[in-house]
């Protein structure tokens, strides 16, 4: 299966306290067994945002993956979690340049 996760900090999160926390997950990937509980799971993050926000794209079957990244970021994130699947055959009508 796979989940899309972001994390949203709350209000009063510092960008000091955010890079403790990008610096505490490398750690953490390093020594915990989440790697061992997922096939595939790659952190994003916003380049143009203040304070930034915190995606995962994660394939696992062991639900547990999910409960280690919202123990690791705790009550000061926002989370949502999202099941999601590849889209495979898009439809002509469904493609189209969206400028940013």
């Amino acid at each position: 299966m796979q989940f899309l996760s972001i994390y949203n900090p709350r209000q009063g999160k510092t960008t000091q306290s955010i890079i403790y926390e990008k610096t505490a997950w490398a750690q953490q990937c390093r020594s915990q067994c989440i790697h061992q509980k997922c096939m595939k799971i790659c952190r994003y993050e916003t380049s143009d945002e203040v304070p930034k926000k915190v995606f995962f794209l994660i394939e696992t079957d062991d639900p547990d993956a999910l409960s280690m990244l919202g123990t690791h970021f705790g009550s000061d994130w926002d989370a949502e979690t999202y099941r999601i699947h590849e889209v495979y055959d898009v439809p002509e009508n469904d493609r189209c340049v969206v400028a940013g």
